[in-house]
């Protein structure tokens, strides 16, 4: 919720201060850092997501999975530890799209960044 909260506060900030711009074109320069407040803030809190989902609950998700497949597969839980080097391996490919999005978000924030930054040091 209180991610929203800023995320709108700081569009907002940026949306008037362009509305403003027809009256004083300075308003940009006032805009800019709002808009690159928006994108460290967003960077962080999804590396730090990227981190906690795929790092510290790494277990947790396995277990999910490993209750997953042994319902889905009907193999036994004996079945399912002698192969469990292959299953931890399926289970990191499994994850492999959700990585890559959020792996593009974060990239798509960081271009944004240095868009900003560029746009500030050239105008």
């Amino acid at each position: 919720m209180n991610r929203w909260l800023i995320s709108a506060i700081l569009l907002g900030l940026v949306g008037l201060f362009i509305a403003l711009k027809s009256v004083w074109s300075g308003f940009v320069f006032v805009a800019l850092p709002f808009l690159i407040l928006f994108c460290i803030y967003w960077v962080v809190l999804l590396i730090l997501y990227y981190i906690d989902d795929y790092h510290k609950n790494f277990e947790l998700g396995f277990k999910e999975y490993k209750a997953h497949v042994i319902n889905i597969l009907n193999v036994s839980l004996e079945e399912f530890e002698q192969n469990l080097e292959l299953h931890i391996i399926k289970y990191k490919k499994s994850l492999r799209l959700d990585k890559f999005i959020d792996i593009c978000k974060i990239a798509f924030f960081i271009s944004l960044l240095f868009i900003s930054i560029f746009v500030i040091f050239k105008l």
